[in-house]
């Protein structure tokens, strides 16, 4: 998973998250897991994600890895442990 990819599926959690906490309900369509969501909605949180790497400067040292949902510093890490290795 990219960097981009996993900023996005973050973005899109925390905002699900937070929607919760403060008693706002998101559309149906879109209270479903990162890869489930409408393309147009998957779309615009990777630009958005992208965007926020690229033109402010955001540098992400670890990320969730989506295929174990451990938190890994370097992408490497993540082939090693899905791996079985």
């Amino acid at each position: 998973m990219e960097k981009h990819e996993a900023l996005a599926e973050w973005m899109h959690n925390q905002y699900e998250e937070i929607s919760k906490e403060r008693n706002w309900e998101t559309q149906k369509k879109c209270q479903v897991k990162f890869k489930d969501l409408p393309k147009e909605n998957q779309e615009v949180m990777l630009a958005l994600a992208k965007r926020l790497i690229k033109k402010k400067g955001l540098k992400l040292v670890s990320y969730v890895c989506a295929m174990c949902n451990y938190e890994h510093e370097e992408k490497g890490d993540a082939i090693l442990c899905c791996a079985g290795e």
